[in-house]
């Protein structure tokens, strides 16, 4: 029977800037001072500028205008040091495998 030691007992609190955001995709690099940093995306598509109802023979339909570019709302920016890297990569992957897991389980 082993014994179980805690080594450590973390607490945690969210800053008073804390948010939730959507994000869909990310973009960075190695920083020159050896940090990684990458910011957090978010495509959407714009408000049209502008809606009219339109009636015709066909019925009423809504019609939009305004600009049709997929946009890129950067929310955050985040960096962290290389040695937190592998960790972040490990976190990830075995979200991933729960989602993987899942979804084969549901689909059964």
């Amino acid at each position: 029977m082993s014994e179980e030691k805690v080594l450590q007992v973390f607490h945690y609190r969210k800053s008073n800037d804390y948010k939730r955001i959507h994000a869909t995709g990310f973009w960075g690099g190695v920083h020159p001072s050896g940090e990684l940093h990458f910011d957090i995306y978010e495509e959407v598509l714009p408000m049209p500028t502008q809606t009219r109802l339109i009636q015709d023979h066909n019925g009423i339909r809504e019609e939009a205008s305004g600009p049709i570019s997929v946009e890129r709302i950067v929310h955050i920016g985040v960096s962290m040091p290389m040695s937190a890297v592998p960790g972040l990569i490990k976190w990830l992957q075995e979200k991933m495998k729960i989602y993987e897991n899942e979804t084969n389980r549901n689909q059964s």
